[in-house]
């Protein structure tokens, strides 16, 4: 809470600074001008303080663009490079977003042969139902949904331990 207010409350002080100190400033160095001269000062004065603002905003957007997209390739990468098979599913359709690189190997399908199936179609087709209760029962946080029986591209069956957490993956 209280880093979200940081970029507010900076522009706040600059702006309380600039409002206290700028018009003194301008009535000092220039009182020997008209008042309408002076209000001339003040209206340029007032652009380049909307000017220095924008530029300090854009900088900190930048930034925190920047930090945001390098912790989303850190956490791509991590998937990715995960030794476990993982993916990632639509909770409506259950068809699979993403996987890894370990579920592609594991299961032997290609990877665009994968997001273009469902989790039901890697499991016996008994457990559907089954999978698509604990499905609609998932929750946030970490569960550890216990041990199933899943499908290889080869027709291998294979009991794996399955850990399950919902995530916000593009909207």
């Amino acid at each position: 809470m209280l880093k979200s207010l940081r970029i507010p409350l900076a522009v706040l002080l600059m702006g309380i600074t600039w409002a206290i100190f700028s018009d003194p400033i301008i009535t000092f160095f220039f009182k020997y001008l008209t008042s309408t001269q002076q209000d001339t000062y003040r209206s340029v004065n007032d652009f380049i303080f909307v000017i220095l603002i924008s530029i300090y905003l854009f900088i900190v957007i930048r930034r925190q663009q920047l930090k945001l997209s390098q912790s989303e390739e850190q956490y791509r990468a991590l998937f990715e490079s995960n030794p476990n098979p993982m993916w990632i599913y639509d909770i409506d359709t259950f068809k699979f977003i993403n996987v890894n690189n370990a579920a592609v190997k594991k299961y032997g399908y290609e990877r665009k042969q994968f997001l273009q199936m469902t989790i039901c179609d890697i499991r016996p087709e008994r457990d559907h139902a089954k999978v698509r209760k604990f499905a609609n029962e998932l929750s946030n946080g970490v569960r550890h949904s216990g041990i199933w029986e899943h499908l290889k591209a080869n027709g291998q069956s294979i009991k794996v331990a399955i850990i399950s957490h919902a995530v916000t993956f593009e909207n």
